[in-house]
C-alpha cells in the first residue's frame, strides 16, 4: 500500500500528547511558509516605503530627490524574492525571510537630525503607523505562497 502525506483535514482534532509526540514538518511546506512570510513582509515594506516617501520633507531639491530614491525588498535564503525601487540589490547574506525599506543619502541625517539640523522623522512614523497591519500582509503573503 502506497503511503501518502497527511493533509490538514487528517490532523483536525489531533494534538500531540506525551513525551513521544512528534511534529512532522515537510520541507516543501516549510519552504512555502518561509516564502509566504517573505512576500508578506515585502508587501508591508512596500506600503511603508510609499508612506515614508509621501512624508519625507521636500523643502529642497536634495530632499525631493531623496524621497524618490531607495526602495523596498524582500529576501529569502540570500536571494531576492521581491523588490521595488532603485535601491534594491539582487543578493544579501542570510537565510531568514528578510524585508527592508531604504532611502539614499541624506535620509539618515534628515530622519535623525544632526548637530546643526533638527530631526525631521518620516520613516519611523511611517513604519509605526503601518506596523499594526503586519498580520494581514503576512496572511496575504501566505495565501500567495499556497498556504
Amino acid at each position: 500500500m502506497a503511503s501518502r502525506k497527511p493533509s490538514s483535514s487528517d490532523l483536525v482534532g489531533l494534538a500531540p500528547r506525551g513525551k513521544a509526540a512528534k511534529v512532522v514538518i515537510y520541507p516543501e511546506a516549510w519552504q512555502a511558509v518561509r516564502l509566504g512570510m517573505a512576500l508578506g513582509l515585502y508587501a508591508l515594506a512596500a506600503v511603508i516605503w510609499d508612506d515614508a516617501s509621501a512624508r519625507a520633507p521636500k523643502s529642497s531639491e536634495q530632499h525631493r530627490h531623496m524621497a524618490q530614491t531607495g526602495g523596498a525588498g524582500a529576501y529569502l535564503d540570500g536571494r531576492k524574492v521581491a523588490g521595488v525601487g532603485p535601491g534594491t540589490s539582487s543578493a544579501v547574506a542570510g537565510a531568514r525571510p528578510t524585508a527592508f525599506v531604504s532611502f539614499e543619502f541624506p535620509a539618515h541625517l534628515v530622519e535623525l537630525g544632526t548637530i546643526n539640523m533638527g530631526a525631521q522623522p518620516f520613516l519611523t512614523p511611517a513604519a509605526f503607523s503601518n506596523l499594526s497591519s503586519a498580520p494581514e500582509y503576512i496572511a496575504e503573503g501566505l495565501r500567495k505562497a499556497g498556504i
